[in-house]
């Protein structure tokens, strides 16, 4: 089995590399067996490998992320992780192999030099523990009592069992950050940083992005516009985020709570130029609730400093998670990412693709990309990192999982740039999960930048801008496939030629047509066809909750079958493009959901409140079951995971990823994707 052994070039900082003197501990099995006879299998240890062994684990429910340790009785790897809900462990000895499978969706391999057969149906109680992670040193000790089924194979060969990611035909969008926090540590997934109530520049940051000067960080967690005197949400709704957060930094300074918290038990350990505090936020809410500064003044980046020089590797861990905590993503993001049975993840917004291009003819290098250790996974300005998280977060959210992943590559992007990636992907990915591949995101839409940056590269080769759209999707095949193989193309690449759903006729067949003659049959470079699969929220004073819901559903309906239309690109028209020119995937929903017309407040309680209605429910499972995969379509990414309810758009399936079913759109794709 191929796992994912390639370090990420950090200082102490690893994704499954080998860490030296780390260890994991026993694990017991007590199981109860379907006739009610009781066996304790000692031998059935996975965790304490005793030659040449390695164990791979991802417990994704605890833990959410994968580790790395090396057992200090011989030279036996670990790659580990979380305990509670979807747990990977392959464990390799000599001879037998033991698979089982747990009412979790956990699954154990393991390579004994015993021999035992049957299957045991019952109990058991693991108790294990495992330190180290693929991006920041820490430990985590876990023990999980759990109801599994065990299959116990004899055999003299290594036996690989892995999830497969299930074939439900729903996949979603991760937002960035996921609202009510995707990262353990906040400050991951927050850069707002300012001196004298102004940004900080390019001049006052290093290389990574942190502070060379005395400066603020702002945190705001308030519903919008609540800034500017109004509130859209009639819930007015708050995420809760009171707790006692373990905060830390390299170098020293005064550190004081500016607004919607306090600083306690500020502490500078001289030996390791390290500044600890607790930053203390009340359980409360009302006006203003939610929005936090921190001040650091007087800041010495070393201690010989004798200046304002600022400081690095702030880390702000959420309440519940020790400073040593070797988590990165939070359990409730983890959580809410396996209460459905997505197929597949699309990445778009999460890497932050609609915020990568410049003006055209400036090109995206692979060394601008961002870095698991950058001073946050936001954009930085400051640092000329323009994307969001770092493609080793990606990989390392498919591998523990155990879901495809759909990637959306700058349009600006080098072929040194793609080549990398694709090669990371390679060498990184669970060699079992496919990959993907979307040229940027929408670069129809002009209020995107790769929309105009596509269309000045499509005029310097002289070709219409959708023409270059479909060469650059051939393009980024042709460099996955060069790396990965090209018998993987259409197998486990997965290029998707994506588009702006009226437009079948007018960009899509002409995209079809262009590849054909000027590169070679379609369905050898491309895997399917997609287009965006949103629903009209009509925005009109004096509709209730009902009429609102009702006119979505015709909306629905009418996107079913447009052969009479001026466009004929009904979702039947899709599916029997992708048919006729023989792509293997079909026809896909790269995104879909409710969607008002954004900005507008007309009738905005009524709007927001039928998004929490459980109206809303049946209609997601109206537009990708009935209207879509009961067609043929092959799978619908709906848009997104978590947001706030806006005037800008309800595309959440919750509001509050620590509390996803508060709204009925996250159980309706649950129940949908349980029955396919």
């Amino acid at each position: 089995m191929k796992k994912i052994l390639a370090l990420l070039g950090l200082a102490g900082v690893f994704l499954f590399a080998g860490c030296s003197g780390s260890s994991s501990s026993g694990t017991t099995d007590s199981e109860t067996v379907a006739d009610s006879e009781t066996v304790n299998d000692s031998n059935d240890s996975i965790s304490t490998p005793t030659d040449n062994d390695t164990v791979i684990g991802q417990d994704t429910g605890t833990v959410s992320d994968i580790t790395n340790e090396t057992d200090s009785r011989s030279a036996d790897t670990v790659l580990g992780g979380t305990d509670s809900e979807s747990d990977i462990v392959t464990a390799n000895d000599s001879n037998t192999a033991l698979n089982s499978t747990d009412s979790e969706s956990d699954i154990v391999t393991a390579n004994d030099s015993n021999t035992e057969t049957g299957q045991d149906t019952g109990t058991e109680a693991d108790t294990g523990s495992s330190t180290g992670d693929p991006f920041e040193n820490g430990t985590d000790s876990g023990n999980d009592s759990e109801t599994e089924t065990i299959t116990v194979n004899d055999s003299d060969s290594d036996t690989v069992s892995l999830m497969l990611p299930p074939r439900t035909g729903i996949g979603i969008n991760l937002n960035f950050p996921e609202r009510g926090g995707t990262f353990v540590d906040v400050v991951k997934e927050n850069y707002r940083w300012n001196t004298g109530g102004s940004d900080l520049t390019a001049s006052q940051v290093d290389s990574k992005g942190w502070p060379k000067v005395d400066a603020q960080f702002v945190w705001d967690n308030r519903p919008v516009a609540e800034w500017a005197g109004e509130i859209d949400d009639p819930e007015e709704y708050r995420i809760n985020i009171s707790g006692t957060y373990k905060c830390s930094f390299k170098g020293q300074a005064n550190v004081s709570g500016n607004s919607g918290g306090t600083v306690e038990n500020l502490n500078y350990d001289t030996a390791t130029n390290t500044t600890t505090f607790d930053f203390v936020i009340p359980d409360a809410s009302g006006a203003g609730y939610g929005f936090v500064l921190i001040d650091f003044t007087e800041t010495r980046r070393t201690a010989s400093d004798t200046g304002e020089s600022g400081f690095t590797d702030f880390k702000m861990y959420r309440p519940g998670y020790p400073p040593d905590t070797d988590k990165i993503f939070t359990d409730a993001f983890i959580a809410a990412l396996q209460g459905i049975a997505f197929e597949a993840i699309r990445f778009m917004p999460f890497v932050g693709t609609n915020d990568v291009e410049e003006t055209y003819p400036q090109v995206t290098e692979w060394a601008m990309r961002k870095l698991p250790d950058d001073a946050s996974q936001s954009r930085l300005d400051s640092t000329g990192k323009y994307d969001a998280a770092a493609w080793e977060y990606v990989i390392a959210l498919g591998n523990m999982l155990r879901k495809d992943i759909w990637i959306c590559i700058p349009n600006s992007a080098t072929e040194d740039y793609v080549r990398n990636l694709a090669q990371l992907i390679a060498d990184t990915l669970d060699s079992d999960l496919n990959v993907y591949v979307e040229n940027s995101n929408e670069v129809w839409n002009s209020i995107f930048p790769q929309q105009p940056w596509n269309l000045a590269q499509a005029d310097d080769l002289g070709i219409g801008e959708h023409e270059n759209h479909a060469r650059r999707t051939v393009e980024l095949a042709d460099i996955f496939g060069e790396v990965m193989g090209q018998g993987a193309i259409n197998t486990r690449i997965r290029p998707i030629l994506c588009s702006h759903k009226p437009m079948l006729k007018w960009w899509v067949v002409p995209m079809l047509e262009y590849i054909r003659d000027n590169i070679g049959e379609p369905a050898n470079y491309l895997y399917g066809i997609a287009s965006q699969a949103y629903f009209s929220m009509p925005m009109e004073d004096g509709q209730s909750i009902a009429d609102i819901l009702a006119l979505a559903r015709d909306d629905i309906a009418a996107q079913i079958d447009e052969t009479d239309g001026v466009n004929e690109a009904g979702r039947m028209q899709w599916i029997t493009t992708a048919g006729d020119w023989g792509l293997a995937g079909g026809y896909f929903i790269y995104e879909g959901g409710g969607h008002p017309e954004l900005g507008n407040l007309t009738n905005i309680d009524n709007v927001i409140s039928a998004e929490r209605d459980s109206g809303m429910g049946e209609l997601l499972k109206y537009n990708y079951g009935d209207a879509f995969l009961e067609l043929g379509g092959a799978m619908a990414m709906h848009f997104i995971l978590s947001s706030a309810y806006t005037r800008y758009g309800s595309f959440g399936l919750t509001d509050d990823i620590n509390f996803p079913e508060r709204n009925h759109k996250y159980g309706a794709l649950r129940d949908l994707a349980a029955a396919k």
